[in-house]
């Protein structure tokens, strides 16, 4: 019987192995074994909490997200809500700075945005990130040119092509 309280840090540090793995090896040759190793745990465990490697990179995936999507949202806080270049920056930013731009972190996005594209799950990830993305620019662009219609078609053309 698993130890209480040991999911809430096992499953970090699996997350941080594989991304630690894909960045070594690359996503292909990144097996349940060698993650595991590198988490220093059985490869049961693995199984026990992400019923396996595909259920682990979905997670990994997810928490590369949930960093991107807090810190957009911290630099947006940090913007006046009438700063219109300065928070479609602090956006583009959020994607290209932090833990986003760590080495492993790069990769292991690279790695699941490629696959992404043959993977129903982690398709639905990226059009979740991808929408969010566009959503968060679409509302900003649209703050910063008011009611001018072409000069919106312009910005959305710029943002979107």
């Amino acid at each position: 019987m698993p130890k209480v309280g040991m999911p809430e840090i096992r499953k970090p540090q699996l997350v941080k192995a594989t991304m630690s793995v894909i960045d070594r090896v690359g996503l292909h040759a990144a097996s349940i074994s060698l993650i595991s190793k590198e988490a220093g745990v059985s490869t049961g465990i693995i199984n026990h909490y992400f019923g396996g490697k595909h259920g682990l990179l979905e997670e990994t995936m997810r928490e590369i997200l949930r960093q991107l999507s807090a810190t957009i949202k911290e630099n947006l806080s940090q913007q006046p809500a009438d700063a219109h270049h300065q928070r479609i920056n602090a956006i583009i930013d959020g994607n290209f700075v932090g833990f986003q731009a760590e080495n492993q972190v790069a990769k292991t996005w690279l790695a699941f945005w490629s696959y992404s594209m043959h993977d129903a799950q982690l398709k639905r990830l990226q059009r979740v990130n991808e929408r969010r993305l566009l959503s968060h620019l679409k509302k900003r662009i649209k703050s910063f040119v008011g009611s001018r219609p072409s000069r919106a078609r312009c910005a959305w053309y710029c943002v979107t092509d």
